[in-house]
């Protein structure tokens, strides 16, 4: 049989990702697994490099998670496969476990609730009661369910619901030894999660806030206790603990139709409103009702309360006399109509200060290499005027 090749395409239209609109239909049919390797071969799925695919999915009880809102909590994004017939998934979560590791993975990933956003996919049955339907990299053995409860593999999207009931049950049940504080999300009946992001059972891949797979591995708990997972999610917390929103979906030929600096796919793939500068950044510097964006576009003042009136911002202040190029800027700005020795600020969307210097020359340039994609709002202050400009910087 032919190697599925699995298609590592960006989704950047909010409409547009693994799963459905609204959860399917529990009768619905559950897709035939195809091919996925010899025995223990987990090469594919996403690879660390990769941007990966927006999705949605949900639990059965009325709520859904969808990979784009999970990013904008600014953490790194977590995300395992998990099935009750998994024996390194159930085995590392039980309380008496002989295995030291179990033990140490489980501990980890409960104490690092926090610092991360965990997303759990119930997917395929990694070693079903009807062995015949096993997926092909895993060995066809039936594994009962820690309860011992034999569990097929699923026919309809209720089967998967069922499997996944079926394992919070077994935590719930104290007798039973087993702890699990993470919610689980069902995949869908193209098992179309499963088989982008995993293709393989108890699989681990660690996203930024762009997308991108900064790690991969398989079977997640030995993956963090034997094979440096720990280490590495360690450092991301230590380096840094939250990661950047960044404008990877916006190139030359896009849109900003609003003009607030963010192109409007990627407003769309964040579902924020493509139409409204305010959204999603509405920082309001003077507090006067009017988000600071929307004052640039409007020419007013974003630092004066008394200033939603006369023009004295965009490249036309009260002098008229300042100016910054290009736009968009990449690696540096440049500023005209600079008197002697003014003091220029630059603050970032979030109202951040990124540059307070003195410059004499009437053309001066700034160097922008090292500033993140976004809007910045240069402050030029000399003995007689206080003039604002904005830029945006997309490197």
């Amino acid at each position: 049989a032919a190697m599925v090749v699995v298609t590592m395409s960006f989704n950047t239209n909010a409409q547009l990702y693994l799963g459905e609109s609204s959860e399917p239909n529990p009768l619905q049919h559950i897709d035939d697994i195809p091919y996925l390797g010899e025995v223990n071969d987990f090469a594919n799925g996403y690879q660390v490099g990769d941007t990966v695919s927006n999705f949605m999915a949900y639990n059965g009880h009325g709520q859904n998670v969808k990979l784009s809102d999970a990013m904008q909590n600014g953490k790194y994004v977590v995300l395992s496969s998990c099935a009750v017939t998994c024996t390194r998934f159930f085995e590392c979560w039980d309380d008496n476990s002989l295995q030291d590791s179990n033990l140490e993975g489980a501990a980890w990933m409960t104490e690092h609730q926090d610092d991360f956003e965990w997303v759990w996919i119930y997917g395929p049955e990694a070693h079903p009661y009807d062995t015949e339907n096993c997926t092909s990299n895993c060995t066809g053995i039936a594994i009962p369910a820690p309860n011992g409860e034999d569990v097929y593999q699923h026919v309809t999207y209720s089967d998967r619901l069922g499997a996944r009931e079926l394992w919070l049950d077994i935590v719930e049940d104290e007798t039973l030894g087993y702890s699990f504080p993470f919610e689980i999300w069902v995949d869908n009946p193209n098992n179309s999660i499963y088989l982008d992001y995993f293709s393989r059972p108890f699989g681990v891949v660690v996203l930024d806030c762009q997308g991108i797979v900064v790690a991969r591995g398989d079977w997640t708990c030995q993956w963090l206790t034997d094979l440096g997972g720990i280490e590495l999610l360690e450092g991301l917390i230590e380096a840094a603990p939250t990661c950047d929103f960044s404008m990877v979906h916006c190139n030359g030929a896009s849109v900003d139709g609003d003009e607030d600096g963010i192109c409007d796919t990627q407003e769309e793939w964040y579902d924020s409103d493509p139409t409204d500068p305010c959204d999603p950044d509405a920082t309001d510097s003077d507090e006067d009702g009017i988000c600071d964006n929307q004052e640039l576009i409007d020419g007013t003042d974003p630092f004066d309360a008394g200033d939603p009136g006369e023009a004295t911002g965009i490249n036309e202040t009260a002098s008229g006399t300042l100016a910054a190029y290009p736009v968009p800027a990449d690696n540096q700005i440049t500023l005209t109509g600079i008197d002697a020795n003014s003091q220029v600020m630059v603050f970032s969307s979030t109202g951040s200060m990124v540059l307070n210097t003195r410059l004499s020359s009437e053309i001066s340039t700034i160097d922008t290499s090292n500033w993140p994609n976004g809007i910045y709002h240069i402050r030029l202050l000399n003995s007689t005027s206080t003039e604002n400009v904005k830029v945006v910087i997309r490197h």
